[in-house]
């Protein structure tokens, strides 16, 4: 290491070069890094669903449920099997063990359910999906004025190009719901023109079908015979011939029928401030840029709302970019902030060149980190941000140690490249061990398994990286920026700079004359300390288990967006369903009432506001006004929401 660092010293170009290498890459890496809002979570699970249409919940647990839980039952790696059947569909949801091949399993559990024979003859095959935990990034909502059957097929179209923009191809439909075709047959009609239902029946499943006959081979080449005339809406249904007359004329089903456009079910509604609403849900894919998303949506919604007819709104109603965006922005400002205390405290107690070129080098580490972050699997996030925050600490030790290393030799008149080679050269052994001690102690973290290790991962791959480059930043570059210090000439020195030699003396003198006799009282009466050190751990060990110090391992952040459930008994009507979304939605008109009083906040304290009727229960999603003019009462929220709420009259709200 010592020759390493000597050839370093003698050769400054390398180190230069090094330096602005590791910035230069920095700043490539940083443009190529992913950045979400937290850490991509693999969890290990799978879930077997479909529907059974019209079984009640008992039928489905006994001829279907039961039977993939007894197909599946003692396959090797899971861990637990958790059911439910509810009126028409059912989960069957399997947790796996740890660190077993996931893909094999789910193949397995995949085979096992496609060879259950005996299932009800109307029940739908059921269908295995994996576990897929990701963040949802963006909620949006096409509203207005108009029929839901018009309002559906416009959203159809818009999430299609939705879907076009960067880092939104996750976009699904959440109020979507099956279009459906109802031709109401007039008997009287059938009577005058002397037709049945079967021959109707006949004449819609003829006509309505899309067909391939092969292909015929001509001179010209080979053509496909194909026939594509599948109905899809009520004009082409109404236009389906049902029978021809003798004296040539035709009978259509909008002769004798009236063909209605509609839905499978009529008892379903969502409503967006009021209004007839198709709602949007944004999935973070595998590779994310929030940030460049979040400029994309936005950018969308000022050009489609000049397109659209004029009873439709697209309105973004969850940005999570913005979220994101802030968090960085005050992450970074606080980083800097930091930068820039050390510098000052560095300036104070050190020589201003020492101050300087071990800021540059803390820099200089943490671009180096970024740099090889894309590869190594290191995203701009909440938890990487942090673990860059935690490790500023750190890096300033082993900068300031060798450093002041250096300086001290200066002092003591070994100045130049023999300087800068024995300041660094004493200390290798001290940073070396307390750099690789630190990293030994974080890498436990990378072999966990499961959800945590997601979290934990990130903070240990930037702090190994960090650190990796912080050593190499200390002893091949730093020396060889400190090799030109000079010992101090009192005489020379202006007013700041004799100002600078008081201070950094002060601290001399204070770790003479106080700090050294209580270290040395400690030492000397070595047995008192170690207990009562002892003593303080075994309270502080107390204190978490007695709940008076709270522990969590992650803190509850109060978010803007409030979200309420509702759950019903199965059987409960949709007119009950419905009276509870409306009595919701009153509840926040009245919340919005009472901002100035409640909050003190002049404008609505929630700015937009989704409710949903579904046949499970009721859906309301609220975001809450902009957090800068607005106190942070998210939990206060919920609770004098649900204070307007109290009439509905059930507790699972």
């Amino acid at each position: 290491m010592k020759s390493l660092i000597s050839w370093f010293v003698k050769n400054p170009v390398a180190s230069n070069l090094m330096m602005f290498t590791m910035f230069v890459a920095g700043v490539f890496g940083y443009s190529n890094l992913d950045r979400e809002f937290i850490p991509k979570v693999t969890i290990n699970g799978m879930t077997v669903s479909s529907g059974w249409p019209g079984a009640s919940p008992r039928d489905v647990e006994e001829q279907i449920v039961t039977r993939i839980e007894e197909s599946i039952d003692g396959l090797d790696g899971i861990d637990y099997i958790e059911s439910t059947a509810r009126e028409g569909s059912y989960n069957v949801n399997v947790r796996t063990k740890l660190g077993i091949d996931y893909d094999k399993l789910l193949d397995e559990v995949q085979s096992r359910v496609d060879g259950i024979q005996n299932l009800p003859p109307n029940a739908y095959r059921p269908q295995v999906f994996r576990w897929d935990a990701r963040e949802d990034t963006f909620y949006f909502a096409l509203h207005g004025n108009v029929d839901r059957l018009t309002l559906q097929r416009a959203a159809t179209d818009l999430r299609f190009e939705i879907t076009k923009l960067p880092g939104l191809q996750l976009t699904n439909q959440m109020t979507k719901i099956d279009e459906q075709v109802t031709i109401e047959i007039s008997e009287d009609a059938l009577r005058q023109y002397n037709l049945t239902f079967s021959d109707v029946s006949a004449a819609i499943s003829r006509s309505s079908i899309n067909l391939s006959a092969g292909t015929v081979e001509t001179a010209a080449g080979k053509l496909q015979l194909r026939a594509r005339s599948l109905a899809n809406d009520k004009e082409d249904f109404n236009d389906i011939i049902v029978r021809q007359t003798l004296n040539g004329g035709v009978i259509r089903v909008r002769d004798i029928a009236n063909v209605i456009d509609g839905f499978d079910s009529a008892k379903f509604a969502a409503k967006f401030n009021g209004q007839n609403a198709a709602i949007f849900q944004v999935q973070s894919p595998d590779n994310m840029n929030v940030t460049e998303a979040g400029r994309s949506i936005r950018k969308f919604e000022e050009e489609i709302n000049t397109n659209l007819p004029p009873d439709l709104t697209f309105s973004i109603w969850f940005d999570g970019s913005e979220m994101f965006d802030s968090r960085m922005e005050l992450i970074g400002s606080n980083a800097v902030s930091g930068m820039i205390l050390v510098l000052i405290i560095l300036m104070l107690f050190l020589r201003p060149a020492v101050a300087f070129w071990v800021t540059a080098g803390i820099a200089a580490a943490f671009m180096g980190a970024i740099a090889i972050a894309p590869y190594i699997g290191i995203t701009l996030n909440m938890i990487s941000l942090f673990a860059f925050l935690l490790v500023i600490g750190i890096v300033v030790d082993d900068a300031i140690v060798v450093g002041e290393s250096i300086h001290f030799h200066v002092e003591n008149g070994i100045s130049g490249n023999r300087g800068a080679i024995a300041g660094a050269g004493m200390v290798v052994k001290p940073v070396y061990f307390a750099v690789i001690t630190t990293i030994l102690m974080f890498i436990p973290f990378l072999l966990m398994t499961g959800p945590i290790q997601a979290m934990l991962g990130q903070i240990s791959l930037v702090v190994i990286a960090v650190l990796i480059f912080s050593l190499i930043e200390a002893f091949f570059i730093l020396p060889a920026h400190l090799r030109h210090l000079k010992p101090v000439n009192i005489n020379e020195q202006g007013k700041l700079m004799r100002l600078q030699t008081k201070i950094a003396n002060s601290l001399v003198l204070f770790a003479q004359n106080i700090f050294r006799p209580i270290i040395a009282a400690l030492i000397k009466f070595r047995y008192i300390t170690i207990s009562v050190f002892v003593g303080l751990f075994a309270m502080s060990i107390m204190l978490l288990q007695a709940g008076v110090a709270p522990t969590a391992f992650i803190p509850v952040v109060e978010g803007d967006m409030i979200e309420f459930n509702a759950r019903f008994p199965e059987g409960t009507n949709f007119e009950r369903r419905e009276q509870v979304r409306q009595q919701v939605e009153a509840g926040v008109e009245e919340l919005n009432k009472n901002s100035k009083k409640e909050f003190n906040v002049n404008s609505n304290i929630i700015e937009r506001a989704g409710t949903v009727t579904e046949n499970r229960g009721v859906q309301g999603f609220f975001s809450l006004s902009d957090p800068r003019t607005r106190p942070t009462v998210s939990s206060k929220d919920s609770n004098m929401l649900e204070k307007f709420l109290m009439p509905i009259g059930f507790d699972t709200v």
